[in-house]
């Protein structure tokens, strides 16, 4: 593994997710606490330890998805078949502006209607994976089926 490379996406990604978090924080248990009080779901606010567990588990989750970048940008078998771009002149400033939403848009369709097919009465005894690996995989045998009983 390339130390300093997770280490540096690890900080980028903390970073960016403390300041977020601590301003959402900040502005809804802090600032606007009495005013949005009645929209809660539950009434009850969160104890020290309920924080203190919150923020392990993100710290937890920060340093899985600091795994992501690092194996997709740095895994030399990887790398070469990303469409990862540096400079907004590569591809125009509506790709630049779209991509993600659309990419968004992709994902959640996706998640959406797997989990939906999951829960289905005729999948009920079974879950489908489909693990896509193209890095592991050669390219004839993408997708690989697996079933699993309940």
């Amino acid at each position: 593994m390339l130390w300093p490379d997770y280490l540096r996406i690890f900080q980028q990604t903390a970073t960016r997710y403390f300041m977020v978090a601590g301003i959402a924080f900040i502005l809804f248990y802090l600032l606007f606490r009495k005013y949005i009080s009645y929209k809660k779901i539950q009434s009850r606010y969160p104890v020290w330890q309920d924080y203190g567990r919150e923020i392990a588990f993100s710290v937890f989750t920060m340093s899985v998805f600091a795994l992501v970048p690092l194996f997709l940008l740095k895994n030399p078998r990887v790398a070469p078949h990303t469409t990862f771009y540096r400079h907004i002149g590569d591809y125009g400033w509506v790709y630049f502006f779209f991509a993600f939403p659309l990419m968004f848009l992709m994902h959640d369709t996706y998640f959406y209607w797997m989990h939906r097919l999951m829960h289905q009465k005729n999948y009920s005894g079974y879950f489908i994976s489909y693990i896509i690996s193209q890095s592991i995989l050669p390219l004839g045998q993408l997708m690989h089926f697996t079933r699993w009983k309940r």
